[in-house]
């Protein structure tokens, strides 16, 4: 089946092409949701171990916390969530999974709610009433990130919660999941990292977990493989071996293509190997070269610059007050890296115009608005992203 799209050459659309190609059934094993069953978490052993150490820990009285760290895809979400029904199953359990825009009002009554302390609308409410707690639970927090607030306060809501987990640890074990570039960031800030009492790092995989994550969802499939454009060599040593798919010299080869292209990231790897399959027959997927996908990450941007970023492509435009303001920064150093983003091509500064209140022009005399224009323009300009971005 030919699924190039009409006088497409975007090797981008192709994969997306070839994915929707897919029988829904193999999409659903294959999507990145967070995974069914244990069986299919592959590499995160260790991070399972030490998620149960922590549960003795605080079943000893000693105060207990953990934050899982790791890049988007790595699995996060999937941990806390089968630890919930595998080594967290013999305490109560509360799985909170927080959406963007959730507010510390809307985070104080789901925790009120969950453990029984009603009426709260702030999370240093939730203190005293759980300090109090003589039962031991298990809080966990899916995706930290969508409580940092880029704007001017928008810490606030992470530096109660660091209280709240810091006054509580020994009646509670938090578990919170938080992605690794906002958790760098979190540490240079010298904030909320410190709540926690231990941490799980998600490492790369590597190339034989790759395979093992890729050939344990393809089992249950229940498709037959072939592989097409890989080496005459590699071909006939398949044809000759048997067993397991994780066996045969062309897999070897493909898994070893996912591990590069998705520097050991699971979902990636995934992402990757679903764009490399066509459905040739009945029951039968033929395997192409993985190719690597057109992403373009700011790999060679430094923290500071990366939550700028992120702020303009959620707030749409900033200024270096409010850059200080919303970072805990000096106006300075603000200015630096706006500054700094703008001289590489990222940002650019708005027309000051822009910025006027016309309405507000209309009601004075040319003179009074020619001042209000030249004094806005003195002021700290107001950035946007650059239209090329």
């Amino acid at each position: 089946t030919n699924i190039r799209p009409t006088g497409v050459a975007d090797p981008e659309k192709i994969g997306r092409a070839r994915e929707s190609s897919l029988p829904r059934s193999y999409r659903v094993l294959f999507a990145s949701d967070p995974v069914p069953s244990p069986d299919l978490l592959i590499g995160r052993e260790d991070a399972l171990a030490k998620i149960s150490a922590s549960l003795l820990r605080i079943h000893s009285g000693n105060p207990s916390s953990l934050a899982v760290i790791g890049l988007p895809g790595s699995g996060r979400s999937s941990l806390v969530r089968l630890a919930r029904n595998s080594v967290l199953d013999s305490v109560s359990t509360h799985l909170i999974s927080l959406e963007h825009g959730t507010t510390e009002a809307a985070l104080s009554e789901a925790l009120g709610r969950r453990l029984g302390v009603h009426g709260v609308t702030k999370l240093t409410d939730l203190v005293a009433p759980l300090e109090r707690r003589t039962s031991k639970c298990v809080v966990i927090l899916d995706d930290l990130d969508h409580l940092f607030q880029r704007k001017p306060g928008g810490m606030k809501t992470l530096e109660n919660l660091r209280l709240l987990i810091s006054s509580t640890s020994t009646q509670i074990l938090w578990i919170a999941t938080i992605s690794e570039p906002l958790w760098r960031f979190l540490m240079q800030m010298g904030r909320i990292p410190q709540a926690f009492v231990d941490v799980v790092q998600l490492e790369a995989l590597s190339v034989q977990e790759i395979a093992s994550v890729i050939a344990t969802r393809h089992a249950l499939s229940g498709y037959s493989l072939s592989f097409a454009n890989i080496p005459l060599r590699r071909r006939l040593e398949g044809l000759v071996s048997a067993g397991l798919l994780q066996d045969r010299p062309e897999f070897k080869s493909v898994a070893k293509t996912l591990r590069k292209f998705s520097e050991g990231n699971p979902d990636l790897a995934v992402l990757i190997w679903r764009r490399s399959l066509e459905l040739s027959s009945e029951g039968h997927l033929r395997v192409d070269v993985p190719e690597k996908p057109m992403v373009m990450p700011i790999v060679d941007e430094d923290l500071d610059s990366h939550a700028t970023l992120t702020t303009l492509l959620l707030e749409g435009s900033i200024t270096a007050q409010t850059h200080s303001e919303v970072f805990g920064w000096d106006l300075e150093k603000s200015k630096r890296v706006l500054l700094g983003l703008q001289q590489r091509g990222w940002i650019q500064p708005l027309i000051a115009s822009e910025n006027l209140d016309l309405q507000h022009a209309r009601q004075h005399s040319a003179e009074n608005f020619f001042h209000n224009k030249n004094r806005c323009i003195a002021q700290l300009p107001t950035y946007g992203l650059d239209a090329h971005c």
